[in-house]
């Protein structure tokens, strides 16, 4: 309801209150409001949600890969021990019996290291 003043000079300070003509349109305008409230609730909502799984995803994420991590190791320790040149050195001539290379044998290469970076 909206308040009007009164026309007349008499009663200087008086306000008259009118209905308004259509009360629907105001209970519409509500009813809008509040649907679309609602909907940006429904989308602040749903992207925190999709926010949660995202997080859980990464979580799993990162768990498998400290577990391939942790298996990877012990291979890794494992081929260090394989690939000692003494230990390998030694098994070519007592397990297989095999002699050292003539110089025409060889074949020389060069070959350049790259370091690995372990994550």
């Amino acid at each position: 309801m909206k308040d009007y003043q009164v026309g007349s000079e008499k009663i200087p300070g008086q306000a008259i209150r009118k209905r308004q003509p259509r009360r629907s349109a105001s209970t519409i305008k509500v009813i809008v409001a509040w649907l679309i409230l609602v909907l940006i609730a429904l989308f602040f909502v749903q992207q925190r949600i999709s926010y949660i799984r995202t997080e859980k995803k990464v979580k799993n994420l990162l768990l498998k890969k400290r577990n391939i991590n942790s298996s990877i190791l012990p291979l890794k320790l494992e081929e260090r021990y394989l690939t000692r040149f003494v230990v390998v050195e030694k098994a070519a001539k007592e397990t297989l019996q095999l002699q050292k290379p003539q110089r025409k044998q060889i074949i020389k290469l060069k070959v350049e290291l790259t370091e690995e970076k372990d994550n």
